[in-house]
């Protein structure tokens, strides 16, 4: 893959990369991720994922160190003195599975634990995918990072407009192409 836009504005940074190549072609048509820091603590993740197949399960994965909890809208994972929100916004049918024991390195009935481990190991693979399959996917998630006694953090939204997607945090808006790698501050 490789890195297509970078934009330091400020109060907020944005990153977009195109990563098909790192996918069989067999498989995928498509996978480009944008990223936007909104600083101090905030990372909105806009994926959009096209495979050759509708019925390729396609997936958001995180591998956090602390097991995730559901705390009313937002996914929560608490590590020590920090503690990081995770909201999906799409897709909106959003199938979250936790991989943990003994199936933390199982895919596909088969098992892929490391040989040698020389970090700390996560604790859980969270896997968010849609319900439905469909050969075009957009994900979108907003990540915050918090002290750990933090108990909640401004709902973002999401909604398409035409052939773009709008994600609000707080009183920022920003918009996404669904069609190509194209992103707009709005507010």
């Amino acid at each position: 893959g490789h890195i297509v836009a970078f934009d330091d504005r400020g109060h907020f940074l944005y990153t977009a990369g195109d990563i098909t190549r790192s996918y069989a072609p067999t498989k995928a048509r498509g996978e480009t991720r944008q990223i936007v820091f909104l600083r101090p603590n905030t990372f909105i993740i806009f994926d959009r994922v096209e495979s050759t197949n509708p019925n390729f399960r396609k997936s958001f994965v995180l591998q956090p160190m602390a097991l995730p909890e559901k705390c009313g809208p937002h996914w929560l994972i608490t590590n020590g003195n920090g503690r990081l929100f995770v909201q999906t916004l799409s897709p909106s049918d959003a199938q979250v599975t936790l991989y943990q024991g003994p199936t933390l390195y199982t895919y596909n009935g088969q098992n892929f634990a490391p040989s040698v481990e020389n970090n700390a190991a996560s604790v859980c693979r969270m896997e968010i995918s849609p319900k439905t399959p469909a050969a075009f996917d957009c994900f979108v998630h907003v990540l915050t990072a918090t002290d750990a006694a933090t108990d909640t953090v401004p709902l973002a939204t999401c909604s398409p407009q035409g052939r773009e997607m709008l994600v609000a945090v707080g009183p920022r808006t920003f918009s996404f192409s669904l069609d190509r790698l194209d992103f707009r501050a709005m507010k």
